[in-house]
């Protein structure tokens, strides 16, 4: 753990599912009632789970700053300073999973290194991770893009090159999407990329819903996409081990 005279910063990672609050080990638990100052992606999100995981403490008792769209260093530096001067351990956390990965969660990090904070990781669930172990695809090597372009010639493009690194390396592709925009996402695929390819689906993870179907994207063509609508869902392109 380091130096206990020097603040921590804590990544704690939260469910992916309000169902799924058993898959958070009791130490990340016991660290997150610990604490009473937490940078959030969104305050509503990170005060439910707090109350839902009986933090000891009343909800105007605890500091909760919510991590701003724009300008993050300049707002958010002025308070990790103040925290550190105090000597106060902060946790970070994300609407989902685990902070700094697809969040913007990764910027506080930084900031708060810079000021001399220990960084400490704690374990919990990753979506992306649950995915690429469901999926049959290749572990070694894997590439997480985020969000591709909403934008049909960009995306076609983007696809293309992923369609191009499978079939030369074998890696495995990984991406998300906006829930309602599963269907458009599911087309474009079909539409752009060889019918041979392995695509990944894996929907509702760590609900009572959860499933993930792996079919060639020839295969993918034939089904109703509307069952994936508004469906959290992470994606996969590769090929089968």
């Amino acid at each position: 753990m380091g130096d206990s005279n020097t603040p921590h910063i804590y990544l704690i990672p939260i469910p992916i599912n309000d169902e799924s609050i058993d898959t958070i080990p009791q130490r990340t638990l016991e660290v997150t009632k610990s604490l009473d100052v937490f940078i959030v992606e969104r305050a509503k999100t990170a005060r439910a789970y707090l109350k839902l995981i009986g933090h000891p403490l009343a909800m105007n008792d605890i500091d909760i700053l919510e991590i701003p769209r724009d300008e993050i260093d300049t707002q958010v530096s002025p308070t990790l300073k103040e925290k550190f001067l105090l000597n106060k351990n902060v946790g970070i956390m994300s609407e989902a999973g685990c902070p700094g990965v697809a969040d913007p969660g990764a910027t506080i990090v930084n900031i708060a290194r810079s000021l001399g904070f220990q960084i400490v990781a704690e374990v919990g669930p990753s979506s992306i991770l649950l995915a690429l172990m469901a999926s049959g695809f290749s572990g070694q090597s894997f590439h997480f893009h985020g969000y591709l372009s909403n934008k049909k010639p960009i995306l076609a493009q983007e696809l293309k090159q992923i369609e191009k690194s499978i079939l030369h390396k074998g890696d495995t592709h990984i991406f998300i999407e906006a829930p309602y925009r599963n269907e458009f996402l599911l087309e474009q695929i079909c539409n752009n990329l060889n019918p041979q390819l392995w695509l990944n689906l894996s929907i509702d993870l760590n609900s009572n819903n959860e499933s993930h179907l792996s079919h060639r994207i020839g295969a993918w063509k034939n089904l109703d996409f509307q069952q994936f609508h508004k469906r959290p869902a992470v994606f996969l392109l590769g090929r089968k081990q």
